[in-house]
């Protein structure tokens, strides 16, 4: 309703919650400022609510003030759950280092066998935590807008070429076969060589994981008419319908229980470097069939 059609009408045919009228009325009572946070369900939106006397004869009514914090609540939210993602990233790899230490300190050290085993995995739990911490510095970096990104024509096949050669061996040794499918002709890229890669790298990589024996990962690309389209598919194991929205979020994994599945950055990256360039990056898939990640570029003029 405008200010007009409200002009003099009891508030309580105006606002219809009940938090506000009662913080109202309170004030109205008092004499006093009166101050809270309200939550609107039916529209998952919050205000900041002050009702303040506008002067000591109660019959002169109640000034309220709202303000819309609903993005401020949603950044306290996200801050809350990535402290919360990255302290129980961090507790497990850290137990474990622990747990082995106090084991080597109790004596396990003098038998070379078992002081080699724990050794490295010391190591590994070392570098998976450094892992998390280089990509959350990069995270960022993207987020903040302060990474850099140096734009210049690009030869896909390059790129891409590299990438598949750097997995080959880990591929075959999987049983997985690795694919490129880039037409002759193709035009350059406006992108950054070196992000590019990265983007591409993520992608294979994480099809790599969730690709059984077997199977195969295919990198294509085709002109369209906002660029250059390009896809990173593979035959692995899909991910549930009800995963799909979540998949680029921080620290999000379809699969919690598998140790090998990397720190649950590395889609939350790969999106925002797509966006660094201009475009975005979304996925399909089905269970059991598996995924299709799609990103655009601009070609060089």
């Amino acid at each position: 309703a405008d200010v007009r059609s409200t002009h003099g009408r009891p508030l309580a045919e105006i606002v219809r919650d009940h938090e506000l009228l009662e913080l109202a009325s309170t004030s109205a009572e008092t004499g006093l400022i009166q101050r809270a946070e309200v939550e609107l369900l039916h529209q998952r939106r919050f205000l900041h609510a002050i009702a303040a006397p506008i002067s000591t004869d109660p019959s002169q009514g109640v000034l309220l003030t709202l303000q819309d914090v609903t993005s401020l609540r949603q950044v306290q939210n996200t801050r809350r759950e990535f402290v919360s993602n990255v302290s129980h990233e961090l507790r497990t790899p850290l137990a474990s280092v622990r747990a082995m230490v106090e084991t080597l300190d109790g004596g396990a050290i003098h038998d070379t066998d078992v002081a080699r085993d724990f050794l490295s995995r010391i190591e590994s739990d070392v570098e998976r935590m450094t892992a998390m911490v280089d990509e959350l510095l990069e995270l960022s970096s993207l987020e903040s807008g302060q990474m850099p990104i140096h734009l210049a024509p690009v030869e896909l096949c390059d790129v891409a070429g590299k990438v598949i050669e750097r997995f080959e061996m880990r591929a075959g040794s999987r049983g997985v076969k690795l694919l490129i499918r880039i037409p002759d002709g193709l035009p350059y890229l406006m992108a950054d060589a070196g992000k590019l890669d990265q983007i591409l790298t993520n992608l294979v990589e994480n099809a790599l994981k969730f690709t059984p024996e077997g199977g195969h990962i295919s990198l294509s690309a085709k002109t369209v008419r906002e660029g250059v389209q390009i896809e990173v598919a593979d035959t692995g194991i899909g991910i549930p319908r009800e995963h799909l929205p979540h998949i680029f979020e921080r620290f999000y994994k379809v699969d919690r229980s598998r140790r090998d599945v990397g720190t649950g950055l590395g889609l939350a990256i790969t999106r925002r470097l797509a966006e660094a360039h201009g475009g975005d990056i979304t996925v399909s898939s089905v269970e059991g069939e598996g995924s299709v990640f799609t990103f655009n570029l601009s070609r060089a003029s």
